[in-house]
């Protein structure tokens, strides 16, 4: 074909009531969906407190799954707990078991030390007292270990950090050169 036989494609102007009825059929002819509502965010504490909370039906559903499984999890444990205890005793594995990796952090353990402003005179005082009482306990004897931990430790007082030092590498030169930052 010849490009005289074609006619170019030309932009059509439309006055504004043309273009708006040409959007209403478009819009017309669109199926409909159902009404969504859109919420805005509440403006202030009151709503904020009293909106309701999404529901997350995919983390219910999930939840739903697990507490049953838990449950299912749970008696089986307590059933082999009483059929053959030592089998759930952590502390003595069997030796041909698996490697396993032990830790022992000490986490909780407070190592209590005689208090130094204390003279020997008053601990001989102190046990003279004690031994002439008929009910003293040991409990008297030895500092209450939660009293310590809760009285308040001063901070052990930091050392400014160095200041850095810029090192001047030259390729000419085997040894660095330190600059001075004063």
């Amino acid at each position: 074909m010849d490009n005289k036989d074609k006619k170019p494609s030309l932009l059509e102007f439309q006055d504004p009531q043309t273009r708006s009825s040409r959007v209403e059929e478009l819009l017309a002819s669109t199926p409909s969906r159902p009404e969504q509502t859109i919420t805005l965010p509440p403006r202030s504490l009151d709503e904020l407190r009293n909106a309701p909370l999404p529901v997350n039906h995919n983390l219910l559903n999930r939840l739903e799954a697990f507490l049953p499984a838990m449950h299912e999890s749970t008696q089986q444990l307590q059933q082999q707990a009483q059929s053959d205890p030592s089998s759930l005793d952590i502390e003595h594995l069997d030796p041909s078991a698996q490697e396993y990796i032990e830790m022992n952090l000490g986490l909780g353990v407070y190592e209590s030390r005689p208090n130094p402003h204390t003279s020997d005179s008053d601990s001989d005082s102190d046990s003279d007292s004690s031994d002439s009482s008929s009910g003293s306990n040991s409990d008297d004897q030895s500092p209450d270990v939660l009293s310590i931990l809760m009285r308040a430790v001063p901070p052990v007082p930091r050392q400014p950090p160095a200041r850095p030092n810029i090192v001047m590498l030259h390729s000419s030169s085997p040894e660095p050169q330190r600059e001075n930052n004063a």
